[in-house]
């Protein structure tokens, strides 16, 4: 059993859906503010997917208050840091919108591998009464999704790509899962010239974070498939 796990989960299907959204910029003093939609795609044999809810789109790209209304899509410089339970006030604020009448959108990790999931059931990620040896995660309260390359950079094509997972407790313990090696960036040209595909086929690692003291990888790297694709104007 999975602790904060969907309703339902989607079926892989084998088909790339594709996020073909147009998206406008938002200036701010002079400074082009791109904001994102982005699909995490259901391929067979995927590892992570997604919430069912369809696209993902930052909450300035929302008319009104809806499914999106917690995610935060917006790079900043070459970095591309996706939060899906964004603070209502601000990076340095304190309101979570999951806290405040918002609802956050979710991924999800299948993890094929023992020692992965008994150190995740070992720190209260798991509700199993023994450690299994294949299990699902997702990012808990705080759920996040770090590309760290410019994705619309001329030069980029690769990234390294990281999955947040982390309580509203700040003294339980939180993980990254990273990707082992580097993404692949494709460009699919016209007619789509603002979408980016993200693909990886390699494995992932957990990362432990606990207050005191210093990030640690942990257990053994697990296969983690996936491909996310990202849209701007």
């Amino acid at each position: 059993m999975v602790l904060n796990s969907p309703v339902s989960r989607p079926v892989f299907s084998g088909l790339v859906v594709l996020a073909l959204t147009v998206v406008s910029p938002v200036v701010k003093t002079a400074q082009t503010v791109w904001l994102m939609t982005f699909t995490i795609d259901n391929l067979t044999g995927a590892a992570v997917s997604g919430d069912g809810l369809g696209i993902y789109r930052d909450y300035r790209l929302e008319s009104q208050p809806g499914e999106n209304y917690c995610v935060e899509a917006s790079p900043t410089n070459t970095l591309l840091f996706i939060r899906l339970n964004r603070k209502l006030d601000g990076d340095s604020g304190t309101r979570y919108c999951g806290l405040n009448g918002g609802s956050p959108r979710q991924f999800y990790i299948a993890v094929n591998n023992a020692s992965a999931c008994s150190e995740l059931w070992s720190h209260g990620y798991l509700t199993d009464s023994v450690p299994p040896t294949s299990c699902v995660i997702g990012g808990l309260d705080k759920p996040r999704i770090r590309i760290s390359s410019d994705l619309y950079a001329k030069q980029t094509t690769t990234t390294p790509v990281a999955f947040l997972t982390e309580s509203y407790d700040t003294s339980r313990t939180s993980y990254e899962v990273r990707a082992v090696t580097i993404a692949m960036v494709i460009k699919p040209g016209d007619p789509y010239p603002s979408m980016r595909l993200v693909q990886y086929s390699g494995y992932g690692r957990l990362v432990r974070f606990e207050p005191g003291a210093r990030a640690k990888e942990v257990a053994d790297p697990f296969p983690m498939p996936f491909q996310m694709t990202f849209t701007r104007q």
